[in-house]
């Protein structure tokens, strides 16, 4: 059965978790406006970034969500499990889209738990060494 993109995103919407419409954009790096576009059915095909944003953040295969193909989700797929930090991060992010930030939550949550714990370690370290160096200054790189 051939469905639409309008079908697929509300689909994917509807959850679990069920996902905002400015929640989806924030997470994209997109407006609102594309975000209802897709759902109302004004545009027909997602490409790109948006799609693999989208994808990641809706829990959903790229290719389903992209065309319709093969299985909604991955039934073994526990790598994008949201919690309430997650959620609260989704709720940060919509007040204040920064693409960058949003790209780095993706690539966090692409890890697993072991992954995750290892890069927090490396963050901490890597900010709380640059805070005690620069005391509010912009490190200078280094010529060699």
């Amino acid at each position: 059965m051939h469905t639409t993109l309008k079908e697929r995103v509300l689909a994917a919407m509807a959850g679990p978790p069920v996902v905002r419409g400015k929640d989806l954009a924030a997470y994209c790096g997109c407006s609102g406006a594309s975000v209802s576009d897709w759902r109302s059915g004004k545009t027909k095909s997602i490409e790109g970034q948006n799609l693999v944003r989208a994808a990641d953040f809706l829990r959903v295969r790229t290719k389903w969500l992209a065309e319709g193909i093969g299985p909604m989700r991955d039934n073994d797929d526990t790598s994008h499990h949201h919690n309430k930090a997650e959620e609260a991060t989704v709720q940060y992010m919509a007040s204040k889209p920064d693409p960058m930030v949003a790209e780095l939550l993706a690539l966090f949550a692409k890890l697993d738990k072991r992954g995750k714990s290892e890069c927090l370690i490396f963050v901490r370290v890597f900010v709380n060494g640059r805070a005690s160096q620069t005391d509010g200054q912009d490190l200078q790189v280094a010529s060699s």
